[in-house]
């Protein structure tokens, strides 16, 4: 016997409802519960293409590529202009590798629909990781004309364009991000480091303290306030920043070498030895850490130790602190240390 017209709309709502609160409990990070859900609509109504593309994103977010991709596929093959399950394709594509097939999804979903925000998104991202910024801020501008309130991009195109040393220009987009939305934190910080290469310290100081008023446990930008700090020659307000960020947070390495670096300034060399030591302990190629470590090495009077330590670094020129270390053999053979 045929379901009568009504029972067929009555159960199309349902699956509606269930696959509505699927979407909520996504939202909410459910994401086991989510995946269940996405599953019981699908057994209602195999063909749902909203539903396989949900699945699909739930299994991409979980790290499962392979598996988001079989359902992405599923999705398209029954809704081959849906843009968010091409660009959610797309994606996976780039995490498993497959760069040239993702850079042709993302071209088909703006084919289907120019003015895709997340397709423009997604695409300067990649540009990005492929170190093309001029073609991610062309994306990245692209993107901001179909969402002109998205704060989000205007601090991505600012990133691009400082990349191509175009440093004033990346601080004008940066101060109209938090102009747009004063309450992110985000804006904040990366306008706080962008005037902090600048060397506009104060500057630097204001953007970065707003930005720790919205988000006070934040360590990085806290870091960032300590180096600004430094920068302006306050190195105690500098310290303790470092040591806040240590309180939060107290296996943080790249704070705790440049805490080691203040106190190898405040001829403190026994509190850098030990800093330096914890932090080799558990990062033994951390480059910074090993060219102080052997400067603080020389100042504790175990020269032998120090210059082989620099010796090693030295060697491999292509890595950072290489060029420190010769410039420290180089003195040492000159007699300057």
């Amino acid at each position: 016997m045929d379901k009568s017209e009504e029972t067929i709309n009555q159960e199309r709502a349902e699956t509606i409802d269930m696959n509505n609160r699927g979407v909520l409990l996504h939202m909410e990070g459910e994401l086991d519960e989510a995946r269940r859900t996405y599953e019981t609509v699908l057994v209602r109504d195999p063909d749902n293409a909203t539903a396989l593309n949900n699945l699909g994103f739930v299994y991409a977010q979980q790290g499962k590529h392979t598996e988001a991709i079989r359902f992405y596929r599923k999705s398209l093959e029954l809704s081959k202009d849906n843009v968010l399950a091409l660009v959610n394709y797309a994606n996976s594509q780039v995490a498993e590798g497959k760069v040239e097939s993702a850079i042709g999804l993302y071209e088909r979903a703006l084919e289907v629909e120019p003015e895709s925000t997340i397709a423009w998104d997604s695409f300067a991202q990649l540009m990005m990781r492929l170190g093309n910024p001029a073609a991610a801020e062309e994306a990245w501008q692209n993107a901001i004309l179909t969402a002109p309130e998205a704060v989000s991009l205007y601090t991505s195109l600012a990133g691009a364009v400082i990349m191509q040393e175009r440093l004033p220009e990346g601080i004008r987009i940066l101060e109209q991000a938090v102009q747009l939305d004063p309450e992110l934190s985000d804006a904040w910080s990366q306008l706080g480091v962008a005037l902090f290469m600048a060397e506009d310290f104060p500057a630097a100081k204001r953007a970065l303290r707003q930005a720790l008023a919205l988000e006070p446990d934040d360590i990085e930008v806290r870091h960032h306030l300590a180096l600004v700090y430094l920068g302006m020659g306050d190195r105690d307000t500098a310290k303790r920043e470092l040591l806040r960020c240590l309180y939060l947070e107290p296996d943080t390495h790249a704070v705790m070498v440049d805490l080691a670096v203040i106190e190898l300034s405040e001829g403190e060399n026994e509190k850098a030895h030990e800093i330096l030591t914890t932090v080799l302990q558990h990062e033994a190629d951390n480059r910074r850490a090993q060219y102080y470590y052997a400067a603080v090495v020389d100042l504790l009077g175990r020269t032998d130790d120090a210059l082989e330590l620099m010796q090693t670094i030295a060697r491999e020129p292509d890595l950072p602190y290489a060029a420190e270390a010769q410039q420290y053999l180089d003195e040492y053979s000159k007699g300057l240390h």
